[in-house]
């Protein structure tokens, strides 16, 4: 399969680097991205799987046995861990071999899932949102955090599991962290929104939205101790659907809006492109960040099918 190299169809406006499309005009329904070294893995329904894109070639592969109801995933070594909340498992595919295991059954609604060395986490989404920890070698579950509202972000180190979650009835969204085999502790709370988490030293770096649409321009990105402290926010901007900090301090991230920005330590933020598609999810590296975008279709909670890019961030 080669990659496309240019797309039909997609319109934006380059302000520091081109906009460089990965993914042919309209190809698949991509709603998540995850990346590893030179692989980029979309996640992607209408029909259901995922591909797999070289960004040193241009080249894609699909990953065969993932034609399933697989929404979220994460990265577990040279393995996916696939979420399937319509099935009610986590499943564990070797991108090598083929080779599936079930390392969790009857979660119905799953939504995220991270792994550390024998610790597995993963939020289960049907009635009181839970998120539950597990050890792989056979050990009793146990819920780590409950009544979050929906959780789509998680990230792992070895230390803990942090969470992010968005409000519910009964509960603040926020971030929290749970060591492993302890119970979730509050890191940041009071947010509308929280999106996309990652651990970096002894930060919580997440995307947050303090208040509903109205009041949109208090959305940001933020950082957080993990032993407690207040936030600060890094950036304001809307609505965040993925960013990486780099190791000089760097930063790149892209919004809902479809605007990609950079920053470098001490300067303002850039804006690299204004894509006219939404953009579902994005990753990053020292070089590049990469987008999944889609149109809505008017009317109804449906996403037409999707581009992929890249910019050039620094």
């Amino acid at each position: 399969m080669v990659i496309a190299s240019n797309v039909e169809a997609l319109s934006c406006t380059a302000m520091a680097y081109a906009v460089e499309p990965l993914l042919a005009a309209r190809a698949r329904a991509a709603h998540s991205l995850l990346l590893a070294g030179s692989s980029l893995y979309v996640l992607h329904a209408n029909p259901n799987g995922a591909l797999c894109i070289d960004v040193d070639s241009l080249r894609g592969r699909e990953v065969p046995g993932t034609e399933d109801d697989s929404f979220r995933a994460a990265l577990d070594g040279a393995d996916l861990l696939l979420c399937q909340p319509w099935n009610e498992r986590v499943v564990r595919h070797s991108i090598e071999s083929g080779r599936r295991e079930v390392l969790v059954s009857g979660a119905r609604g799953v939504a995220s899932v991270a792994r550390w060395g024998r610790w597995l986490a993963w939020h289960y989404g049907a009635g009181d949102a839970h998120t539950i920890c597990a050890r792989l070698d056979g050990a009793a579950p146990m819920i780590v955090s409950e009544r979050t509202g929906s959780v789509i972000a998680m990230d792992a180190d070895e230390r803990g599991v942090a969470i992010a979650a968005n409000a519910s009835e009964r509960r603040d969204g926020g971030v929290f962290f749970a060591r492993w085999g302890e119970r979730a502790e509050p890191v940041a709370t009071g947010y509308h929104h929280c999106k996309r988490v990652q651990i970096l030293g002894d930060e919580l770096w997440f995307a947050g939205v303090t208040a509903g649409v109205a009041e949109s321009k208090r959305d940001g990105l933020w950082r957080a101790p993990i032993s407690g402290g207040p936030p600060e926010q890094v950036v304001e901007t809307f609505d965040v659907r993925g960013f990486y900090r780099s190791r000089d301090g760097a930063i790149a991230w892209a919004s809902f809006d479809g605007r990609i920005y950079g920053k470098t330590v001490g300067q303002q933020p850039r804006l690299l492109a204004t894509l006219s598609d939404k953009i579902a999810d994005a990753v990053a590296d020292e070089a590049f960040i990469y987008a999944a975008t889609y149109k809505p279709v008017r009317g109804t909670a449906t996403r037409s099918q999707s581009v992929v890019v890249r910019v050039r961030w620094r």
